[in-house]
């Protein structure tokens, strides 16, 4: 119950807020990685895959909305034939050779008197929307994905330049230790701990080397690429600013590609199991003929050879062993299943953007601490800069000095990594952020009806996480 609360006090801000985020907002303000995320949209195998499966969707679509259509065919005939002798003498009308020539058309047509083949084109559309979100989904995941690994490759490499500042200071360090050992100074126990410190700082070395090489191929196989563009510095101080929307609405719940993905398979199978239930009643089609027949072409387009028919046929299921019951049973369970599915999913969504909230707030207040440290570290180092100048000092405790700054930088960049990261994990659960339009033509051209963002969101929290009770 104290998880609900916690969940429903970050969530009932966003009741109160009239106004959903802008379109327009970023995340991040940087060219290159938009230039990234653009190539990545266009080649990523995930990305090609979820167009085809849209593709699959749409004509399938077309195939159940061709249904309610009449259909109407032409069809062209000739035969010559030879009579026997025998044929001929039987009958002297004949004549040695006969030509009959045939040009006709046929339509038919189901009327659809239950709503079956609506129903059944309402659910193709319904599903061709959710495949359309399944691909703005599949855009929206690569889109972080990409994101999370070049910040996650530049902050690698940033550690990587710091580890060996570390590494050269700890050497120096050894150097000095080793001239007091000679002087009879120190033992060898501190000698031996500075060996252990640098051996220690060989293995970090070697978890960075196999980390960069790690994010170089996540970064490169999102490209769909074989090797991966490297970032333009090492810098974590020159990264772009990060921000956060102005303001926070429960209509951002409803234009997440999962929640209309799932909101738009629930509309599918509520279509379902109205054509199923259709299916078992009467059905009634229309079917008409028209056909032209002569010895030859003159003859063929005589209207007097022309013949016809219209025929009305019902077809009333009477037996069939309980199919069509069972079809109706299973569309139900269908319903039962995507329904529960659309539920959790707009669940989840709340929970994700709710930790992510939680996420930014912790990574922002870790970064200003660690901001606040490296910034005392620095003064610290300045001040035994100056004691050095003085003759107060000595070069070892300049070294610790660099090294404790050092080692501050690394915690700021880490800081800095995480509030980046929980950024883009807030920004993937706002479906927003990222520069480019989450809802896709695709999408819209297939939403009759848009996702109803209250009946979405507010039924939800109301009924789960209890506002307004």
């Amino acid at each position: 119950m104290s998880r609900i609360v916690l969940l429903l006090s970050l969530c009932l801000p966003w009741v109160a807020l009239a106004q959903p985020a802008p379109a327009e907002w970023r995340l991040l303000d940087d060219p290159q990685l938009d230039g990234l995320i653009a190539e990545a949209l266009a080649a990523n195998p995930d990305v090609r895959t979820a167009a085809a499966r849209l593709a699959l969707a749409e004509a399938e679509f077309e195939s159940t909305r061709a249904a309610r259509r009449p259909e109407l065919g032409l069809n062209a005939g000739g035969e010559r034939r030879t009579n026997s002798r025998n044929a001929r003498r039987d009958d002297p009308s004949l004549k040695s050779h006969s030509a009959n020539l045939t040009l006709g058309a046929a339509a038919s047509y189901e009327v659809d008197l239950w709503g079956r083949l609506a129903q059944a084109a309402e659910a193709g559309r319904a599903e061709t929307l959710a495949s359309a979100a399944d691909l703005d989904a599949a855009r929206l995941s690569i889109a972080a994905e990409v994101a999370t690994a070049w910040f996650s490759l530049r902050s690698e490499l940033f550690e990587t330049d710091l580890l060996a500042r570390h590494q050269a200071a700890a050497r120096q360090q050894l150097t000095l230790l080793q001239q007091r050992q000679n002087a009879g100074l120190i033992g060898a126990d501190e000698i031996a701990a500075q060996h252990s410190l640098l051996a220690q700082l060989e293995a970090d070395q070697s978890e960075r080397t196999r980390l960069l090489a790690a994010w170089r191929h996540r970064l490169a196989a999102l490209l769909g690429q074989s090797t991966a563009t490297e970032p333009p510095n090492v810098a974590t101080t020159s990264w772009p600013e990060f921000s956060t929307p102005d303001t926070l609405t429960t209509d951002l719940i409803a234009r997440r590609p999962d929640v209309r993905a799932a909101y738009a398979r629930v509309t599918a199978r509520q279509a379902g199991v109205g054509a199923a239930k259709a299916a078992t009643l009467p059905s009634l089609n229309l079917t008409a003929n028209g056909l032209f027949s002569g010895d030859s072409l003159r003859d063929l387009l005589n209207r007097g050879s022309l013949a016809g028919w219209l025929a009305g046929q019902i077809n009333l299921p009477l037996f069939d062993g309980g199919r069509r019951k069972a079809r109706v049973r299973s569309a139900e369970a269908e319903l039962s299943l995507v329904t529960a599915d659309y539920t959790a999913t707009t669940v989840r969504a709340f929970q994700e953007t709710a930790d992510a909230l939680t996420t930014v707030e912790t990574a922002r207040d870790r970064l200003h601490a660690a901001q606040a440290d490296l910034a005392a570290r620095s003064r610290r180092l300045s001040v035994t800069q100056a004691r050095l100048e003085a003759g107060l000092s000595d070069r070892f405790d300049l070294l610790g000095a660099q090294i404790n700054r050092i080692e501050a930088e690394r915690e700021e960049a880490r800081a800095r990594l995480n509030q980046t990261l929980a950024g883009i994990a807030l920004a993937r659960s706002l479906a927003a952020g990222f520069g480019f339009a989450v809802t896709s033509p695709s999408s819209t051209q297939h939403e009759k009806t848009p996702v109803p963002p209250d009946r979405l969101a507010h039924s939800t929290a109301n009924r789960v996480f209890g506002v307004g009770r």
